[in-house]
């Protein structure tokens, strides 16, 4: 964990919030830690990560094509 993805956490948290949504301060690790390395985020649980602006892909997910 770095001071950055400590940032991105803090940003996220505090815009979910406002919308009322709530998401887990490890997923919200995750994702900043996704981000910040511009990484895919390989995981069936895209849902809570949307609206991160991490590309997603969802393994178990249905192909598209």
């Amino acid at each position: 964990m770095t001071r950055l993805s400590q940032k991105q956490c803090a940003i996220w948290r505090g815009r979910f919030r406002q919308q009322g949504i709530i998401r887990s301060q490890a997923d919200l690790l995750i994702g900043a830690t996704a981000l910040l390395h511009d990484l895919v985020l390989v995981t069936r649980n895209t849902r809570d990560f949307e609206g991160c602006g991490i590309q997603l892909f969802d393994p178990f997910g249905e192909p598209k094509g």
